[in-house]
């Protein structure tokens, strides 16, 4: 009974550390990269509008 708790406590323990991972995914690392393709994306832009103000062609 003892080792049957002990997998359990296991188990949580990984299930806890699996939502830790996530939460943290989910409230850090998606925003940054979410605000990064948009800057990306913004940047491109005015690259694109520069270089056909100045006549160029793609």
């Amino acid at each position: 009974m003892k080792r049957k708790n002990v997998e359990l406590r296991n188990q949580n323990a990984i299930i806890l550390l699996i939502c830790a991972f996530a939460k943290i995914i989910k409230e850090y690392i998606l925003p940054i990269t979410v605000i990064a393709a948009i800057l990306l994306c913004a940047g491109f832009g005015f690259w694109c509008i520069v270089f056909m103000m100045l006549g160029g062609q793609f």
